[in-house]
């Protein structure tokens, strides 16, 4: 169910259909209710999975639904790429531009240098993590659109057995 609905969220993005239902909100709040959401999944993979708010009141404008759709992809990958033990962030500052700062970081395996620069294409799997893991390329794919829809950027930073870090920025 998940990759048809990536699948159709993909159609629409390609075929420029995509609306934002734009409204300010608070990020912050945003992020916590993610987190809280997959309290169960960490759990069960036992990882601290926590939030971390510097201005619970910033607002940003945009689509709670599609943002909401960006850190669940996140936070789940975040999950599915940490060992037992390991542990999980989420942030979120504001900067003096005028962006917020959303990042996504993880204890996991990392991704070698020669894969950071694919990992935002579509059906794109990294090589270095194992089946299991390995999901459809379409999420960051998705999340990567969706940022850059909210006038945003997307990035990761990470080295093999140092884990991730995946930050996006928003206009406040």
């Amino acid at each position: 169910v998940r990759m048809i609905n990536d699948l159709l969220d993909l159609s629409k993005i390609e075929a420029g259909t995509v609306r934002l239902e734009s409204k300010p909100f608070a990020i912050a709040e945003l992020a916590e209710t993610v987190v809280d959401n997959l309290q169960g999944l960490a759990r069960e993979k036992e990882i601290s999975l926590h939030a971390i708010m510097m201005n619970k009141t910033l607002l940003v404008r945009g689509d709670p639904d599609k943002l909401t759709q960006v850190l669940t992809n996140l936070i789940q990958n975040a999950c599915k790429f940490t060992p037992a033990s390991g542990e999980v962030r989420v942030e979120v500052t504001a900067d003096e531009s005028g962006l917020a700062h959303i990042c996504v970081a993880d204890t996991g395996c990392g991704i070698p240098p020669e894969e950071t620069a694919h990992v935002f294409e579509k059906f794109y799997r990294g090589t270095s993590s194992h089946g299991e893991a390995r999901g459809a390329g379409l999420g960051l794919a998705i999340a990567k659109h969706f940022v850059e829809l909210h006038e945003g950027r997307i990035w990761v930073e990470s080295m093999p057995g140092h884990g991730r870090r995946f930050y996006f920025t928003l206009p406040v």
